[in-house]
C-alpha cells in the first residue's frame, strides 16, 4: 500500500517485448505501462525526457567487450537432463531487450555445481557480469560473472593448479578408438595461458581459456571394454580425476597438460567395492605380481610373441610359446592389434620395470573363486574326469576335460586292458 512516485517509459508489449509510444492503440490485455523509479529519471524536470533511454534499447551488437552489467538470472538450463549434449548454462536478463548467457563450466570446475546448477543459481538472483562478445545472431551476449560467487569453487588458473587427485568437470572434445580428450576451463586472464588451446573458438578470446585432458582407454571404466568410448558423445559433461601421466607411449598425451580418469573407483572411491574393480589401475609393470590374472589389449604381434598393453601406457610381453595351449598356425591373425586378452603374470623384473605374461588357459585357470575351470597343477594323479574327444589319430585320442584348462592325451595302449592292437579311429568319433 506504499505510495511511491514513478515515471512512465511507455507501453510494453508483453508478447514481443518491445517499447511502444504511450499513444499507441493496444489492447490492455496484451500491454502494460512500463515505468521506472530510478532517482536520476525522477529528478529530470523536462517532460518526456528519459535519461537512460539509450541503455533500455541497447543491442548486443553495439556492446563492447568488457562492458559491465547488473543482471538477474532468468533461466538455468541443463541440456543433458533433457536428452541433449552440452554443458549447462545460465541465461541472464540484462535489460528489456538484452540478455546474456554463460556456461557453468566457464565459472567453476566443480562437478557438483556443474551437474546441479539449479542448486547454485536461482531465478531472480542478481549477478554482476561483463560482456565477452556478442552471439552470432547478434541478439544476445556471452557474459562472464565477476566478483565472488559465494559457495562456488573458482576455476583453476592453469594445469599447475590441477594436482594429481583433483576432481574436475569437463566436456568431451574428441573421441578416438583408444583415447579421448576432455576440455577443461581455466580462469580468466588478461594474458594468454601457455596451456590454452588456440584452435578452440572460445580460446581466441583472452578472457576465455581451456586446457585439454587426455583419457586413456584404461582410465574409462573399472572393467576393460572392447569399445571403451561407445557411451560418450562430443560435448557430453563428464566427472574426472587428475591422475599421474604415464610413460610417453601415446603421442596424444604429450599435447595434453593433464591425464584424467573417469573410473568410478577413482571418481567415487567411497562408494566403490573391491569386487567392482575387475581390472585395477596399472601404472608400471613393476606394480604387477607373479600369479596375478589381468586383462590387456594386444599392441603388437611379432614372430616371437605379443606385446600387450595392460595399463595406462604400460606394456608386457608374452612369448610365442605362452600364447596358447594349442598350436596356432597364424599368430598375427589369431592375436590382431586391439584384441582384448586375459593373461597371468609369470615374471616381474622390478629393477627393469618389465613383466612377462602367459595367455595359456591352462596357466590362467578360472580365476580366484571360480571352481568350474581348474589349472593344470590343480589336477591330481588318479582323478577321474569327463571330457570330449577333440582329435583322433592312429596312435591316440585327444580329449578336452570339461572343467580343466588342459588337453588330455590317451595313447592306444591305454584304451583297453587287452594286449591286442586297438585302433582309436574305429572306436571313437570327434565329439564323443
Amino acid at each position: 500500500g506504499e505510495k511511491i512516485q514513478i515515471k512512465v517509459i511507455g507501453l510494453h508489449n508483453a508478447k514481443v517485448y518491445k517499447y511502444l509510444p504511450i499513444t499507441h492503440r493496444a489492447s490492455p490485455l496484451k500491454s502494460v505501462i512500463e515505468t521506472t523509479v530510478r532517482p536520476s529519471e525522477l529528478a529530470a524536470s523536462a517532460a518526456g525526457t528519459l535519461v537512460h533511454q539509450s541503455g533500455r534499447t541497447l543491442k548486443a551488437s553495439s556492446v563492447k567487450e568488457g562492458h559491465e552489467f547488473n543482471g538477474f538470472v532468468a533461466e538455468v538450463k541443463h541440456p543433458q537432463k533433457e536428452g541433449h549434449t552440452g554443458a549447462p548454462f545460465v541465461n541472464v536478463a540484462l535489460g528489456p531487450k538484452l540478455s546474456g548467457k554463460f556456461y557453468v563450466t566457464h565459472v567453476t570446475g566443480s562437478y557438483d555445481v556443474v551437474s546441479h546448477p539449479e542448486n547454485h543459481f536461482f531465478i531472480g538472483q542478481p549477478l554482476r557480469v561483463k560482456a565477452v562478445r556478442a552471439a552470432r545472431d547478434g541478439k544476445s551476449l556471452t557474459v562472464q560473472p565477476i566478483g565472488d560467487l559465494s559457495g562456488i569453487p573458482a576455476l583453476p588458473a592453469s594445469s599447475e593448479d590441477l594436482p594429481v587427485g583433483t576432481r574436475v568437470a569437463g566436456t568431451v572434445h574428441t573421441i578416438g578408438d583408444t583415447s579421448m580428450t576432455v576440455q577443461i576451463s581455466i580462469a580468466q586472464s588478461d594474458k594468454p595461458s601457455k596451456d590454452s588451446d588456440d584452435e578452440d573458438d572460445d580460446s581466441k578470446n583472452k578472457s576465455r581459456q581451456f586446457i585439454r585432458g587426455f583419457v586413456n582407454r584404461f582410465q574409462v571404466s573399472d572393467t576393460l571394454a572392447d569399445k571403451p568410448f561407445a557411451a560418450y558423445k562430443v560435448g557430453q559433461l563428464v566427472d574426472a580425476v587428475v591422475v599421474p601421466k604415464g610413460k610417453d607411449v601415446e603421442s596424444a598425451s604429450k599435447f595434453s597438460p593433464v591425464d584424467l580418469s573417469l573410473r568410478p573407483s577413482m571418481v567415487h572411491p567411497e562408494s566403490t567395492k573391491p569386487s567392482d574393480i575387475v581390472d585395477p589401475v596399472v601404472m608400471r609393470a613393476s606394480d604387477l605380481h607373479e600369479g596375478q590374472v589381468i586383462h590387456g589389449v594386444v599392441a603388437r604381434t611379432t614372430d616371437v610373441g605379443c606385446f600387450i598393453e595392460v595399463g595406462n601406457h604400460v606394456r608386457v610381453r608374452a612369448l610365442i610359446s605362452e600364447l596358447s595351449d594349442e598350436f596356432v598356425r597364424d599368430v598375427k591373425a589369431e592375436f590382431p592389434r586391439g584384441k582384448i586378452v586375459k593373461a597371468i603374470v609369470t615374471n616381474v623384473d622390478k629393477a627393469q620395470d618389465r613383466a612377462s605374461v602367459s595367455l595359456k588357459a591352462s596357466r590362467i585357470g578360472g580365476g580366484d573363486g571360480d571352481s568350474k575351470y581348474r589349472r593344470l597343477e590343480q589336477v591330481e594323479v588318479g582323478e577321474k574326469l569327463k571330457g570330449t574327444v577333440t582329435r583322433i589319430e592312429e596312435y591316440a585320442v585327444f580329449i578336452k576335460p570339461d572343467d580343466v584348462y588342459v588337453t588330455g592325451l590317451c595313447y592306444d595302449k591305454e584304451i583297453a586292458d587287452s594286449e591286442a592292437p586297438v585302433d582309436p579311429r574305429q572306436l571313437y568319433e570327434i565329439g564323443d
